[in-house]
């Protein structure tokens, strides 16, 4: 069933008001938070790191995920990350993207991908008319350009995405920008310092008022049993550019929760709380991100294999802890191999 735009219901991205009423109202009445029953994860949606140049496979994994949609009862809400590496400038003044595999393509290719996963979704969704995704150009700041100029190309091709969608009608999806900000330095990665990471966001912030930004990257080195200070958490991210990154103009945070501990749901409940305490409002997670899909593939990693419902649950549980920093994640998605 192929719908015109007319049929379709144009969503908000906003804030989950009618949860927020109700904890709320619990704060008011001295009921902690902790105490409520838990809830059930939502379902999950799957992102990828991509491997290869291709329309139609995101077309068709859109359309898997609006397929979901449709058979799920109520209205679902996902963010699907596109993950393509590194984001640098050509020497002929142009923004690629690395892929993990395969030819590099230009940036407004991976926007095109994005686009078509935002089809398919439209189109396979049928019937349901409120559920919606936020399709993610993700990059990385372990190599490439890490930038002010390299954020606002990003946020550009975000702005193009997003419009284009709206304007073919394809209205339960969005194109965003998204980085994987880390700190931890391995074989695969060498982050740049903080100062590069904040000119990047800060790129990003300053060339859309409109599209916002997802970090999907971690918080090591952050504390779990209490705040961190301005500079904790690490040399190379303390807590400031980690808040920065995720938090700062339009920028959400959807976390990675790997640790099976529940070790990073508490870093990012406390990086949370640093929030509210240093700059006066807790987070709002655009939901969080697991790899269990990834590990299985890779045969198994022991200890940071969560799968979604379990990562969703235990930042939902560490969050709700507090009064300061409740609130319910949007959806999980868990990433793995194109």
């Amino acid at each position: 069933m192929v719908r015109t735009p007319s049929k379709s219901l144009k969503p908000s991205f906003w804030r989950r008001v009618a949860v927020a009423s109700l904890l709320t109202t619990l704060v008011v009445l001295g009921v902690d938070a902790v105490d409520q029953p838990a809830w059930a994860a939502p379902p999950s949606a799957k992102s990828y790191y991509v491997t290869g140049y291709s329309t139609t496979w995101a077309y068709n994994e859109g359309c898997a995920l609006g397929t979901q949609d449709k058979n799920t009862a109520g209205t679902q809400k996902h963010v699907a990350v596109l993950d393509f590496g590194k984001l640098y400038l050509s020497s002929s003044g142009t923004w690629m993207v690395g892929m993990f595999t395969g030819t590099d393509v230009s940036l407004a290719s991976a926007r095109v991908m994005a686009e078509q996963f935002v089809k398919g979704y439209w189109i396979c969704t049928e019937a349901d008319l409120s559920s919606t995704v936020y399709v993610a150009m993700g990059t990385n700041n372990c190599t490439g350009t890490i930038t002010s100029s390299a954020g606002a190309a990003m946020a550009a091709q975000a702005y193009t995405g997003w419009n284009n969608v709206q304007n073919n009608g394809w209205s339960q999806g969005f194109v965003i920008g998204a980085n994987d900000f880390e700190s931890w330095v391995g074989s695969n990665c060498t982050p740049v310092s903080a100062s590069a990471a904040r000119a990047w966001i800060d790129g990003y912030n300053g060339a859309t008022n409109k599209v916002f930004f997802v970090n999907y990257g971690g918080a090591d080195g952050c504390p779990t049993a209490s705040v961190p200070s301005s500079g904790g958490c690490n040399s190379v991210f303390p807590a400031e550019t980690i808040w920065r990154v995720s938090w700062s103009g339009l920028a959400y945070p959807l976390p990675e929760i790997y640790t099976t501990s529940g070790t990073q749901a508490s870093q990012w409940k406390y990086l949370s709380l640093y929030s509210y305490l240093n700059h006066g409002s807790k987070f709002t997670f655009k939901g969080v991100m697991t790899q269990s899909g990834a590990c299985a593939q890779s045969g198994g990693c022991s200890g940071t294999n969560n799968s979604a419902s379990t990562g969703w649950s235990q930042l939902n549980t560490a969050v709700n802890s507090d009064s300061r920093t409740a609130t319910t994640p949007d959806g999980p998605t868990d990433i793995r191999w194109k």
